[in-house]
């Protein structure tokens, strides 16, 4: 195991992917999903609200160059992943519809704008969740370089306190305005899902950070878990009106977001080479298990007519995506990241 990963973060990212992939495998596991993608925006922004504390609070002026370095620097780990993917699915699409003529939602997808206002998901279905995630990268860090109060943290706080609440009322509006169904996957209406896991950064910003509070904080996360479970599960309503509910989509994250800082502390855990590694490799295994699942499924047709064959299809498909992602990390991923530029300015 690398010395620089915490492994309580890892169990929570391996987490995450697996709820999104069991997801995909099995219908009826489909709710699983909101809570794995939920998870990795919680993570997205705990990880993310670390890195600009880290800058904005120091005795450097927050400034443009600062803020460029870490554009770059997310975009070296981001968009080379989502690009190949992104050829590999208008590949995929063609050859399973050879009729596909949406070249405007091709376009849109190269500059993360197909989900922006509206909910499309009919072309590479699983990016809406990185639009939403690049937008908060560009947008979020923003306004920080004309801030100049005294108090860097309480104005940190507030103006992350603003920008979750504006993501919120953005949400009301467009379930307001009749597309409640798909409100869960539209940008605008999702950026504060992920200054939640700043929000929470934010608040535990200290290095001798009292463990009690975060076993407090981890408690509330619970609470708020299981209120969104029994919301979900339990409430009587379809799981198509229960995801898309504006004030739960703020929960799950909280929740989720909460729970980080006392799962930093875990203890590393049976499997933890298994686990460190699907951490690792998960960012590409979210984006080629949809193409990998489809195509084993095709390729085993006739053997999915049985129970046993039909399990049979959907072990293959986990190991070829957990084997190909691998690959997909050694010669692409990490080197590809490694070439961004030095921290050293933010």
């Amino acid at each position: 195991m690398e010395l620089n990963r915490n492994f309580g973060l890892d169990f929570l990212r391996f987490t995450a992917i697996m709820l999104v992939i069991l997801a995909h495998l099995f219908k009826v596991a489909d709710s699983l999903g909101l809570w794995g993608v939920e998870l990795f925006f919680a993570l997205s922004g705990y990880l993310i609200g670390k890195i600009i504390i880290e800058y904005y609070m120091s005795n450097k002026q927050f400034d443009i160059n600062g803020l460029k370095n870490f554009w770059k620097r997310r975009w070296y780990r981001t968009l080379p992943n989502y690009y190949l993917y992104f050829i590999i699915t208008i590949v995929f699409t063609f050859l399973i519809n050879p009729l596909f003529s949406d070249w405007l939602i091709i376009f849109k997808s190269l500059f993360f704008i197909q989900n922006f206002a509206s909910r499309y998901e009919s072309f590479f279905g699983v990016s809406w969740s990185i639009c939403i995630e690049e937008w908060f990268y560009l947008i979020y860090p923003l306004p920080l370089i004309f801030f100049r109060f005294k108090n860097k943290k309480n104005s940190l706080l507030i103006y992350t306190i603003i920008f979750i609440s504006i993501g919120f009322i953005l949400r009301i509006f467009f379930s307001y305005m009749g597309v409640g169904h798909s409100v869960r996957g539209i940008t605008l209406a999702r950026l504060d899902s992920i200054a939640y896991g700043t929000l929470i950064a934010i608040l535990t910003d200290k290095k001798a950070f009292n463990l009690k509070i975060k076993n407090t904080l981890f408690y509330v996360g619970l609470f708020l878990l299981s209120i969104s479970i029994y919301y979900v599960y339990f409430s009587g309503n379809s799981y198509e009106f229960v995801r898309t509910n504006p004030l739960l989509l703020s929960i799950i994250p909280l929740g989720f977001a909460s729970i980080i800082p006392m799962s930093r502390e875990l203890t590393i855990l049976p499997g933890y080479g298994l686990i460190t590694n699907i951490s690792k490799w998960s960012y590409s295994m979210y984006l080629s298990h949809i193409p990998i699942i489809f195509t084993i499924y095709i390729l085993m047709e006739d053997m999915r007519s049985n129970d046993i064959g039909n399990i049979l299809s959907k072990i293959v498909a986990l190991v070829i995506c957990i084997y190909f992602s691998r690959i997909t990390y050694k010669y692409y991923e990490k080197p590809l990241t490694s070439l961004r530029p030095k921290a050293d300015e933010f």
